[in-house]
């Protein structure tokens, strides 16, 4: 707050007077508590008026206070005012930074701040990215000033840290093997460096006298490298290590790709567009920097920190859109990729931001104010027109944009890849048949709203088969190497687990028949999910539920859903069980931890009711134990679920779509941005998403619920054991009697005339409606002379109760307390008798 009195002296004034305003306004009315005459009370209303004419004043200056400390650090313009003020408020503290620090940088999620060897004074001493790696700064950024000072200093050492890790990369590239060279660098380093030296070993060769063959040497030793670095991908490692090998892995796929393609073209000079076309990476000597060049276009690198982030699958249609948008910003326009959902749109923009940066810096006027513009920043717009609620660029904003259509990805290259970046050694045959299963699949299966076939769906597929294979090797303690039939087990499993939960009764079996073809006697085990299973169990015993089949089996599925996906749609009609089959879970996660010692837990670890786990999860636990830190529990995450009940429309479900994708940014029209926790997911339960557009439904995951499966006899069992005790066991046997007669007859009459309804009522509204019904009517009896007389083994168990409680007062003095309440029990039960037999005898002698 000092700053704030030291800045806004004035306007800190003004508002201590309005504040005392309204303070002995409210003083009065507390005095007064009367709402109409402390309103209508004499200078109320001036007072009112002139406090918000003040409160209009403070809030223009503090506008412009902010716009002030934004102009000296722009990355502020990524906070929202709120959290500007926070940060401003706690100016002296520097640790008032730390939770904004995601939003400011690409990938810093903290900082390491301690006191200087020498005074009080507070330095940075490293930054830790948002998966764990932390990178030391080579100086020291000293904490001083005010806080938009100091943050410019951090962020001139990033880019200073950046770079000098990048040059001892470079220098070390000679000195050590290279699985030890991977792991001693950060990831970014490990990137970046294996481009620029790709693209030196291409230039090399075509500087000598058989390009060609020396092109295939270059591709041997990448293959080589490729098989290396696959096998260290297996081995227990640190979560952001295991990133980095993933992302290197699919960089240098891609390369030995361009490779192949330049040996088969013939291509044999550095200025042949086959070569030139491609995104290059080059050391420059002379400047000591990093370019970055693609066709005539060349950008200086940004040295932003970029952590272990993940990297795109680079297929052809990627590098058209690379050279479009290269192009674009060489011409300083924005671009403007535009196609269906699920095509890459946006990752592949945020890709190429982790790689092309310009380097004009000029100055213009903007409202009146000289503005810097920093020429690395680009625009770009995603955009799919087709859908509903999307519209065109207007003209003029059309001709600032360079247009890129992106329709149809490489499927089979992407799940190649990314398959055998997370390890899998058959991943080409492995990556073949997961497309053919997809493309049967969307032609073959009903069509149904919810269904997605897309690109989306196939990562997650891919993603839940990395998790499995992960795990599965983790758990093989002699590291042996998975054989292509195991890894097809990990496989099916993965493809059932993300398919089976969304489809209706009559596609499954054919779904089953198709992934038989693909897989011919192939018969994985079945999955080991005990401990979710008793803790299901349990949780359903606990709320007096009963322990379904086919709802069980859906609690399963949403559970491996909501460890893959933080989207998850529970969809279907009213009745089915959709709000039961959440509590169910959100009960059974609760109990899971409690069912396994922490000891033995991690011998269960690599069995299927824990194999998928979310990366962000995995920091939960073990922070330094690099073979126990992947395992870390779903069981032990903090989940925080948002449950959205109620139709879809595209009005305002497409608002959330920045948040749920990968980059979980909840983005809102004032500008602020929120990010999604790791533990956070979105729960919608809806009947059905026929007004839903395909970029919503493919970004999230599908649990389709059925009433059928249900059925009504859960609700009539649970019904029946809720009833009141004092309804005899004989009468609710008789009424699951009368049940089991009339409901199947009624419910077959109701849909014989179906159609004849003005308002079609679900069916299990009508069983509810009965069971509320007799409810009301139990009620009224229960207040109005009970049920009549108990049933004789009713009587008999009471009798030997209150027999056994004589006993048990007799024998020990000091449990005269129990005595008492025993006796005073066995008071009202005889009492209670000679009333039954004086009602039973005045009935008689009325009669």
């Amino acid at each position: 707050m000092s700053d704030f009195r030291g800045q806004l002296a004035g306007e800190y004034k003004m508002f201590t007077s309005v504040d005392k305003s309204w303070k002995d306004i409210m003083r009065r009315v507390e005095d007064r508590p009367n709402a109409l005459k402390s309103a209508l009370a004499p200078g109320t209303l001036e007072t009112l008026q002139t406090c918000n004419d003040t409160l209009e004043k403070i809030s223009k200056c503090l506008e412009d206070y902010l716009e002030f400390k934004r102009g000296h650090f722009p990355r502020f313009y990524f906070l929202s005012n709120d959290e500007l003020l926070e940060i401003l408020a706690q100016s002296k503290d520097p640790n008032a930074v730390q939770p904004h620090l995601g939003k400011c940088f690409g990938n810093i999620k903290s900082l390491e701040i301690k006191p200087a060897a020498t005074g009080r004074q507070l330095d940075v001493r490293s930054m830790t990215s948002d998966e764990g790696e932390i990178v030391a700064m080579p100086k020291n950024v000293r904490v001083r000033g005010s806080v938009e000072m100091w943050l410019v200093n951090v962020e001139s050492g990033m880019f200073e840290t950046v770079k000098k890790h990048l040059k001892q990369g470079l220098a070390d590239w000679d000195r050590s093997a290279l699985q030890e060279w991977v792991l001693s660098h950060p990831g970014q380093v490990v990137l970046t460096m294996a481009q620029i030296m790709f693209n030196k070993n291409v230039l090399n060769c075509f500087e000598h006298s058989n390009p060609c063959e020396e092109l295939v040497k270059v591709r041997e030793n990448m293959i080589h490298s490729l098989n290396r670095l696959a096998g260290l991908v297996s081995e227990p490692l640190l979560m952001h290590q295991r990133m980095s090998i993933e992302a290197l892995l699919t960089i240098n796929v891609h390369s030995r790709d361009i490779l192949t393609t330049m040996i088969e073209d013939k291509v044999t000079k550095s200025d042949d567009f086959d070569w030139t076309k491609q995104l290059r990476y080059e050391w420059d000597e002379q400047t000591n920097n990093c370019l970055v060049m693609q066709s005539n276009a060349t950008f200086n690198y940004g040295y932003e920190y970029l952590g272990c982030s993940a990297r795109l699958v680079i297929t052809p249609l990627t590098d058209r859109c690379y050279l479009t948008l290269t192009g674009a910003l060489h011409l300083y326009l924005g671009g403007s990729p535009a196609g269906p959902a699920g095509t890459g749109k946006t990752e592949t923009v945020k890709d190429l931001a982790k790689n092309a940066k310009a380097t004009q810096q000029p100055r213009f006027l903007f409202d009146g104010k000289d503005i810097k513009l920093n020429a690395t920043c680009g625009y770009f717009i995603t955009m799919n027109p087709t859908y509903a609620g999307r519209v065109e660029l207007p003209d003029n904003l059309q001709s600032l944009f360079r247009p890129v259509a992106m329709m149809v990805p490489d499927y089979g290259l992407i799940a190649e890849i990314m398959l055998f970046s997370e390890g899998f050694i058959a991943a080409k045959s492995l990556s073949r048949k997961i497309v053919n299963l997809y493309q049967l699949a969307s032609r073959q299966l009903s069509q149904q709203d919810h269904y997605d076939f897309g690109m989306r769906a196939i990562k997650s597929v891919l993603v839940m088969a990395g998790h499995g294979r992960q795990q599965v090797q983790i758990k093989n303690e002699n590291h042996k190497i998975l054989s292509e039939e195991e890894e097809s087990y990990i496989l099916i499993h993965s493809l059932r687990d993300a398919n089976l939960p969304k489809f209706l009764a009559e596609d499954v079996p054919l779904f089953e028949s198709i992934l038989a073809d693909l897989f011919p006697g192939i018969i994985p085990p079945e999955p080991d999910q005990g401990i979710l299973e008793r803790a299901i169990n349990m949780a359903v015993r606990d709320q007096g539920l009963q322990l379904w089949p086919n709802q069980a089996e859906k609690v399963k599925q949403f559970y491996n859903q909501i460890l893959v996906r933080h989207g998850i749609m529970l969809v279907g009609p009213t009745g089915g069980g959709k709000t039961t089959i959440r509590t169910i879970l959100q009960k059974a996660l609760i109990l899971l931890p409690t069912i396994l010692p922490h000891s033995d837990h991690h011998q269960e670890s690599g069995k299927r009711q824990s194999v998928f786990l979310s990366r962000a999860q995995s920091q939960m636990e073990h922070e330094g134990e690099p073979e126990k830190r992947e395992l870390a529990d779903p069981m032990l995450t903090a989940w925080r679920w948002l449950v959205l009940d109620g139709p879809v429309d595209t009005l305002w479900v497409e608002n959330l779509n920045t948040v749920l994708d990968d980059s979980k940014v909840l983005c809102l029209a004032s500008g602020e941005r929120i990010s999604l926790a790791s533990g956070m997911r979105l729960i919608f339960e809806v009947d059905n998403l026929s007004k839903a557009s395909p970029a919503t439904i493919s970004r999230c995951a599908m649990v389709y619920v059925d009433p059928v499966d249900l059925g009504w006899r859960p609700y009539t069992k649970t019904w029946l054991q809720r009833l009141p005790r004092d309804l005899p066991e004989s009468g609710r046997h008789h009424l699951q009697l009368l049940f089991d007669h009339s409901i199947e007859k009624g419910l077959r009459f109701f849909r014989k005339y179906y159609k004849q309804q003005l308002v079609p009522a679900p069916e299990m509204s009508l069983i509810m409606c009965l069971c509320n019904i007799l409810s009301a009517f139990f009620d009224f009896m229960g207040k109005n002379g009970g049920f009549g007389n108990p049933d004789k083994e009713d009587t008999m168990f009471e009798s030997v109760d209150g027999r056994s409680e004589s006993r048990a007062s007799s024998r020990s003095s000091s449990r005269t307390g129990k005595a008492k309440i025993s006796k005073k029990r066995q008071q009202k039960r005889y009492s209670s008798k000679l009333k039954d037999v004086d009602d039973s005898s005045s009935v008689k002698s009325s009669r």
